[in-house]
Order: C-alpha cells, then sequence, then structure tokens
C-alpha cells in the first residue's frame, strides 16, 4: 500500500501557503513516505492550489502555489543522498540561482534522523533552524526532539501497541502552557481518517469563512476529517467537523508512478 502523510504545522494548517511544503520534517525517516507519488495537487476552499510534483524515489523537486489560479511560487529543490547525510537545496524559481536555503539531515544506522540543520544562502556558516535531541524506540518511532527557531519548540509523539501514532504534543520549549495537542483516529484498515488539534494558549483567529473550528470555546479545537479513500490508502476529500456538522476545506488529486 502506498500511504502519504502530510505534517500539518502551525501555519501551513491556517492556509498560509505562501511558503515552501515543510520540508524539515518529510525527511526525518531516510526512507521517503511518497514512494510511489508522482505528483498531488492540493485545492483549498480559501481558493488557494497548491501542486507538488516527485522522482521515482519519492523525493520532492516541485511546488507549485496558487491562488485563484495565479502563480504566487515556484519552488525548486536538488537533493544529494549519502549512507549518513542527506541534503536539500531549495531556491523560488530558477531565476534567483543566488538565493536559496539549505536542509540537512544526519541519520543514524537506522535511518532515523539525529540533526537537522537549515542555512540560509547568504548565511551557509550558522543554521537558522536546528532540530536536534531527537529520541526513537526500540521499534524506531519517533518519541521526541526538540525544534529551534525563533520560538523553541519541543515535540512529543505517542503510539498504540499497533505502533501507530495516536497523539502528537508540540509546544513552546519555555512556555509549556503554549501547548498543541493533536489526536490521531484511524479506520480499520489503518488509515488515518480523523485529527483532532487543540490549542491551548494561543489567540486563534477562525474566520469562519475558510476556518472553520468545532466551536468558539476556549482553548480553540479545530478538527480535520479524511474522506474518500483510494485504493492506495490516500485520502481525496477533507473537511472541518463543527458542531453543526463538516464543511469542506480541500480536495486533492493524486498521481502515481
Amino acid at each position: 500500500m502506498k500511504k502519504i502523510f502530510l505534517i500539518n504545522s502551525l501555519l501551513f494548517a491556517f492556509c498560509l501557503l505562501n511558503y515552501s511544503q515543510n520540508i524539515e520534517e518529510m525527511y526525518f525517516h531516510k526512507n521517503s513516505m511518497y514512494m510511489g507519488i508522482k505528483k498531488i495537487t492540493y485545492t483549498y476552499n480559501s481558493k488557494w492550489k497548491t501542486v507538488y510534483f516527485y522522482n521515482k524515489q519519492g523525493l520532492l523537486e516541485r511546488q507549485i502555489n496558487c491562488f485563484k489560479n495565479s502563480k504566487r511560487a515556484d519552488y525548486h529543490f536538488e537533493h544529494t543522498l549519502t549512507d549518513t547525510t542527506f541534503t536539500i537545496k531549495e531556491r523560488e524559481d530558477k531565476e534567483h540561482e543566488e538565493s536559496y536555503r539549505i536542509c540537512r539531515y544526519l541519520y543514524d544506522k537506522n535511518g532515523n534522523c539525529i540533526k537537522m540543520e537549515v542555512f540560509s544562502s547568504n548565511k551557509l556558516d550558522i543554521p537558522f533552524v536546528v532540530s536536534e535531541s531527537f529520541i526513537y524506540n526500540d521499534d524506531n518511532l519517533l518519541l521526541e526532539y526538540k525544534h529551534n527557531a525563533s520560538i523553541n519548540w519541543k515535540y512529543k509523539y505517542f503510539y498504540n501497541n499497533k505502533k501507530q501514532k495516536i497523539k502528537k504534543i508540540e509546544f513552546d520549549d519555555d512556555f509549556e502552557e503554549n501547548a498543541i495537542t493533536t489526536v490521531f483516529e484511524y479506520n480499520n484498515k489503518g488509515i488515518i481518517i480523523k485529527e483532532d488539534m487543540l490549542y491551548e494558549g494561543y489567540n486563534l483567529y477562525a474566520d469562519g469563512k475558510y476556518i472553520f473550528p468545532y466551536n468558539q470555546s476556549k482553548p480553540m479545537r479545530i478538527v480535520y476529517l479524511y474522506e474518500d479513500i483510494d485504493k492506495h490508502g490516500n485520502w481525496k476529500k477533507s473537511y472541518y467537523l463543527t458542531e453543526k456538522g463538516k464543511v469542506f476545506r480541500s480536495k486533492r488529486k493524486i498521481g502515481y508512478w
């Protein structure tokens, strides 16, 4: 079964699609989860559209962001892979070769990431983002790590006896009361069909036009439903779940090699 899982950062979840996909977390495990995927097109209720292009090794090569069918960004990715390192060069378009960023991963013998650094083209000696302090269990499942950028975040993961991720907690390492807790729900085939996210310590704005919380209570809760599963186990439509029912969020079209 070919499965893909898009990791939702806070910015991505709120449709701020003027930046590239969160490639930092895509490659925490050396074996890409996108193997077999050729192209994914996301269409959102906010009129944004994002198209991802992958090579046969499952690596992201290009990303195009559009708003109302007008192209707003075009990202290109180049990859260098060795036994213990993986480097990605990202630039917004081919006309600006001098401006780019570098993501560099270091892996252990099991293919698990033990450090990730992000550099900008104007300062290649000092990273502006570092993920480190990775902890895995005996099954090579990620338990926690630290993400140091403008805000220092810590991530913790919890699993059931089927080795399925059932909960993720991300919080400000300096202010633990600022936390995002996500609970995952699966169907009987082991496919994620629901993400229930609770934002504690945040004053988030949900406009009721493109972003629909479960309710307006505090802390804010946002629930995603994934439906219309294809034969490879990948969803084609997503919805917000509210107290009054489902609201359309996005659809995606997936092309396979």
